[in-house]
């Protein structure tokens, strides 16, 4: 078989690699939406192990090699690949060079995915969408109202009745007898037995609509006794509790 000539040779990875360029090129990373993010330095016990769960494909790679990406930034795109409830399936992410890079996702919320544990760190907090929910009871036709964050247990969850009437619990962490707590940013937390209600739920909505940006939960998660802490951005919490104050009049 006789050799291929050089020139040949050359048009023909230029062809293969010029697509990638343009894409590269065309690509404005700052104008991409998403939650960015950065390969942290790691201790260097843990430097030969690499980034795990990532991959430059869609596949089961393992890792990624820590002196190539440390240091690096790149943004998740809030979309998956592979198909839900059916492993493997990844966080669609972008590197600041626009090349595709993908997370194994454990989560459908990166915002619960323990991403320190795989050498991550987040440029910003993490943004959770709220959104509101009209119950009606088929028996009395009582209407109530819920506003919820997305994302995993143990979650916030706001509850409002007709005439008013507002209580805040903590759903998957409502270990019977339990206090839970709230605290809007750094002003002193509010706690009580099970669920806060009266006038410490009312206090807690006013801190939230006095401009709060964030709610640390502290709850206890059944069978297990141990405190748990979340910390959510309230980031379009107030317009999903006008929202039930308004489907509630």
């Amino acid at each position: 078989m006789t050799a291929m000539p050089e020139k040949i040779l050359f048009a023909v990875v230029l062809a293969v690699l010029l697509p990638t360029a343009r894409a590269q090129e065309s690509c404005d990373y700052a104008a991409i939406k998403g939650q960015e993010f950065e390969f942290a330095v790691q201790e260097e016990s843990l430097r030969s192990y690499g980034y795990q769960l990532w991959s430059m494909t869609p596949e089961p790679a393992g890792s990624l090699p820590y002196e190539d990406y440390v240091g690096k930034k790149g943004k998740f795109l809030g979309t998956f690949t592979g198909k839900e409830y059916v492993p493997p399936r990844f966080h669609n992410a972008i590197l600041e060079d626009c090349r595709p890079i993908y997370f194994y996702a454990l989560k459908n919320n990166i915002a619960d995915e323990m991403l320190e544990l795989h050498g991550v760190r987040l440029m910003n907090k993490p943004l959770r969408r709220w959104s509101a929910r009209v119950d009606v009871d088929e028996m009395t036709d009582a209407r109530t109202c819920l506003v919820t964050p997305d994302g995993d247990m143990p979650y916030p969850m706001f509850h409002y009745e007709k005439g008013g009437r507002i209580s805040v619990g903590v759903v998957g962490g409502d270990f019977p007898g339990k206090d839970v707590s709230f605290r809007v940013d750094k002003l002193p937390a509010l706690g009580e037995r099970e669920m806060l209600t009266g006038a410490g739920a009312q206090k807690l909505v006013q801190q939230i609509r006095a401009g709060g940006k964030t709610l640390l939960t502290r709850s206890y998660a059944w069978p297990n006794d141990v405190p748990q802490t979340k910390e959510f951005n309230l980031d379009g919490i107030v317009a999903a509790l006008d929202e039930c104050k308004a489907a509630l009049r």
